[in-house]
């Protein structure tokens, strides 16, 4: 099927200056053969009044063919089209390439063909969507409310930094075992209460009296714990302890679970706060809004046009496909609408 060069070279000329020519004659000839013919935008003149300009081979360009060609490179500031020296060599060179590419049927190469409908799907969204975002104003109140429905992403729970020591009471001890483990934490807690002013946590204490191998070494410290986290390692009375700890470097009382005993100190602590709605974060979650709105649009209008689409699946036929359980090479885009 053929087409008039102008509408094609006035699709791809802006390609021109990026790829050498023939590879945009390769994706411009895709177009040929799996596209129909457009619409004139207006009645094609008698032949008398648009003479043929150019001949390659059989394909004949007419004088209205060039000058659209032309236009479009000067709007879109070509040097191609400062001057007919400029303009002349390059389309002629075009002209040739894409007689070339048609001999060798690359009109035919699917990977030519999936990119020429890529092109045109992106240009259909850019038209349907990008004119339609640009009309929707995403207001202070818009952001407000984001916010609010997200406030927990900007939110920041309480904190408490602790050290710990941990003694470790076998399941099978007695009573008396477990009372001897007990008085032994208690004695630790009178060596913290003696400890030098500004010692990080129990010190080198912990080795002696803590079994808790990650943090004996560095005084017991076991980092931040979080408010209302429950992905921890230690009882949940242990947790709840730490929090009730109100002056920096207090020491608990010695806490007894099933597992044995420990002791906990405050080492430093962070109040609950919340990401203030300005600057960065405002412009961040106007972009999401903005991404939202899109999102949405691509939807309205995919069903809408899947709605408008006369499809038909001819099931018996589509049954005879062959797919392979392991493709040799992985789509990475989906075709969008859906086609027939």
């Amino acid at each position: 099927m053929k087409i008039k060069l102008d509408r094609l070279a006035g699709i791809h000329s802006s390609l021109e200056a990026r790829f050498w020519c023939v590879a945009s004659v390769a994706i411009i000839a895709v177009h040929c053969a799996s596209c129909k013919r457009p619409e004139p935008a207006a009645k094609q003149a008698p032949a008398g009044q648009d003479p043929v300009a150019i001949q390659v081979g059989k394909r004949e360009v007419r004088l209205s063919e060039l000058q659209a060609e032309v236009d479009f490179l000067q709007q879109k500031h070509n040097p191609v089209a400062a001057s007919r020296e400029a303009f002349l060599e390059p389309c002629v060179d075009r002209l040739i390439a894409l007689e070339k590419a048609r001999a060798l049927g690359l009109e035919q190469d699917m990977e030519l063909r999936r990119q020429w409908e890529n092109l045109l799907i992106g240009r259909l969204k850019e038209k349907e969507i990008d004119s339609k975002l640009a009309e929707l104003n995403v207001t202070d109140d818009d952001v407000q409310a984001y916010y609010k429905r997200n406030i927990e992403t900007y939110a920041r729970p309480a904190q408490i930094q602790l050290a710990l020591l941990f003694l470790k009471v076998s399941e099978h001890s007695d009573q008396a075992a477990r009372e001897t483990v007990r008085l032994r934490m208690e004695e630790a807690r009178a060596m913290a209460a003696a400890l030098p002013a500004g010692t990080h946590g129990f010190g080198a204490e912990a080795m002696t009296y803590s079994e808790e191998a990650t943090s004996r070494f560095k005084g017991g410290d076991i980092g931040w714990l979080q408010a209302g986290a429950s992905a921890y390692r230690w009882p949940d009375a242990v947790v709840k302890a730490g929090f009730a700890l109100k002056e920096k470097g207090a020491v608990s009382e010695v806490i007894a679970t099933d597992d044995g005993f420990y002791l906990l100190k405050k080492l430093d602590s962070r109040e609950a706060a919340v990401r203030a709605l300005e600057g960065r974060l405002h412009a961040t979650l106007k972009n999401a809004l903005l991404k939202e709105n899109r999102s949405a649009l691509e939807a309205q209008l995919k069903d809408s046009w899947n709605a408008e689409s006369a499809t038909t699946l001819h099931e018996e036929v589509i049954s005879k496909l062959k797919f392979h359980s392991t493709p040799d090479k992985p789509e990475a885009t989906k075709p969008f609408p859906k086609t027939p």
